[in-house]
C-alpha cells in the first residue's frame, strides 16, 4: 500500500481531500456545548427528626422510608443513613426509567407515610446528581483553626 502511494502521489491527495471533505460535511452535526447535559439518577430524602439517636432514627425514620418505597418502579438501589438527629436516604433509578416519573412515585410514596413520629420534620425530597464540582481548593497554613476556618470562608466569599 506505501509503494502504491509513493508511485501515484495524487492518488493519496485524493484520499487526503476526501477525507477533510467529509470531516467539513460531519462538523455541523458534532454535538458542542457550553454545559454538558448531566442524567439524574439518585434521589435524596431528607427527614430530620430533632434529638434522638441513630438507632432511633433507624426505628422511626429509615423503616418506614424503606417499606414505603419497595413499590417504586425502576428502582436500582436504595441506601438509608441513620445519623444523630436525621435520616437520609438516596435511591437510584435504572437507566432505562423516566426520571421525572420517578421522582414524583417517591414524592407520594413519601407524602404517603402517616406513621413517621410527631417531633420529625417533614421530609425533603430533591434529586442528586445535577451539579459538578468546578473548582476545589484546599487553604493550607500553620495558624489557629477559627482564624483559617475565617480565611477559607472569606477565599469562598471573593471567589464567588
Amino acid at each position: 500500500m506505501i509503494r502504491f502511494f509513493t508511485v501515484h502521489p495524487t492518488a493519496s491527495n485524493l484520499i487526503m481531500g476526501l477525507f477533510i471533505l467529509a470531516g467539513l460535511m460531519t462538523l455541523p452535526q458534532i454535538k458542542r456545548e457550553t454545559f454538558p447535559e448531566v442524567n439524574s439518577y439518585e434521589v435524596e430524602i431528607n427527614v430530620p427528626y430533632p434529638g434522638v439517636t441513630p438507632s432511633d432514627v433507624e426505628q422511626a425514620i429509615c423503616r418506614p422510608l424503606e417499606d414505603a418505597l419497595d413499590g417504586i418502579s425502576f428502582t436500582e438501589e436504595k441506601r438509608c443513613e441513620a445519623r444523630n438527629s436525621v435520616g437520609l436516604m438516596t435511591v437510584k433509578m435504572l437507566e432505562e426509567g423516566n426520571f421525572d416519573e420517578f421522582q414524583d412515585d417517591i414524592k407520594s410514596a413519601v407524602d404517603g407515610i402517616d406513621n413517621f413520629p410527631d417531633k420529625a420534620e417533614p421530609a425533603v425530597v430533591k434529586e442528586l446528581g445535577k451539579t459538578q464540582d468546578v473548582v476545589t481548593v484546599a487553604v493550607v497554613a500553620e495558624m489557629p483553626r477559627p482564624e483559617l476556618k475565617n480565611l477559607a470562608e472569606a477565599i469562598k466569599q471573593r471567589m464567588l
